[in-house]
């Protein structure tokens, strides 16, 4: 039986991700994003969606994406006025 504190999440594809690795050190807001942009896939998500999946304020979540940017996570890329928003491969 796996450990209680081993989260699995399982994306589109019902492939097993393990999150612990990547979400041990961050915070609740911060867990719960990389958690819906794993489920997102490599394509990633339009931050907008990002806000409305995670139901975080514009002001918060720009915070949390720039932290999360700021540890390697995430990578943020401009598409004029919008933001697409994918985990960093590697």
């Amino acid at each position: 039986r796996a450990h209680p504190d081993l989260r699995l999440l399982t994306t589109w594809e019902s492939k097993p991700v393990e999150t612990s690795d990547l979400t041990r050190n961050l915070f609740e807001d911060e867990r719960k994003l990389v958690e819906i942009l794993i489920g997102a896939g490599d394509d990633g998500l339009w931050q907008k969606q990002l806000e409305i999946r995670s139901g975080l304020s514009k002001v918060k979540l720009s915070r949390k994406l720039r932290s999360l940017e700021q540890k390697g996570l995430i990578e943020k890329i401009p598409y004029g006025n919008a933001n697409k928003i994918r985990l960093k491969k590697g």
